[in-house]
């Protein structure tokens, strides 16, 4: 795994680049990040730490997710119209 540039990082997860960037402290970024050229690219330590940041954030995501759908499951649509029997008048 070589060095990525943040842009990459962020595709790769599908996620942006602010997101990359206010997930990572201060401290971090001075051990991950290092600049090459006009781009900041993060090191292999730091990628590793990134992903399972978004990982951790997305299992706990799809709990959630998970959670709401059983919740509704059992509840009948407030929307529904129950059936009426009709006869229309002669």
């Amino acid at each position: 795994m070589a060095d990525k540039t943040i842009k990459e990082l962020a595709e790769e997860l599908g996620v942006s680049k602010t997101a990359i960037n206010k997930k990572v402290s201060d401290k971090n970024r001075k051990l991950w990040f290092a600049k090459n050229g006009n781009k900041f690219v993060i090191n292999e330590t730091g990628q590793k730490a990134i992903k399972s940041m978004f990982l951790v954030d997305n299992a706990n995501l799809n709990r959630k997710l998970v959670g709401e759908k059983s919740k509704t499951k059992n509840h009948k649509n407030t929307n529904q119209v129950s059936e009426v029997n009709y006869s229309p008048l002669s």
